[in-house]
């Protein structure tokens, strides 16, 4: 790496993140009903489908190959960059409720142990 330092056009990206727990609670109905809003807002744009691109099954593909190439290249980098990613994450909790009748609600849970993730490339 000290040969490297003084590299000039060598791109080198070092990160380390730490993150304690991390909870997040999805309310149904409050996320239904925000879901019917931003529904109730695209109804306007019905009157402009006959002006969508409808590419054939071959172009799709094409572009899509395309789209999975630049992806590809921008996770493994080109041979002048240098990079080490490391996340230290305590642990993850996620819960949805949900209405299961008049006094009862539903309650769905899950969890993932302490993480620790690290990339170089």
């Amino acid at each position: 790496l000290k040969d490297q330092v003084h590299d000039m056009g060598r791109l080198m990206i070092f990160v380390f993140a730490r993150i304690g727990q991390v909870t997040a609670i999805d309310w149904a109905p409050f996320r239904r009903r925000m879901m019917f809003f931003m529904k109730r807002g695209l109804n306007d744009m019905d009157l402009v489908t006959d002006l969508v691109r409808r590419p054939s099954q071959d172009a799709l593909m094409k572009e899509l190959l395309e789209r999975l190439q630049r992806k590809v290249e921008l996770a493994v980098g080109k041979s002048n960059m240098l990079g080490n990613f490391e996340v230290e994450l305590d642990g993850i909790q996620g819960r949805t409720v949900d209405h299961y009748n008049n006094r009862l609600v539903l309650c769905k849970q899950a969890q993932l142990s302490p993480l620790m993730l690290k990339v170089r490339r």
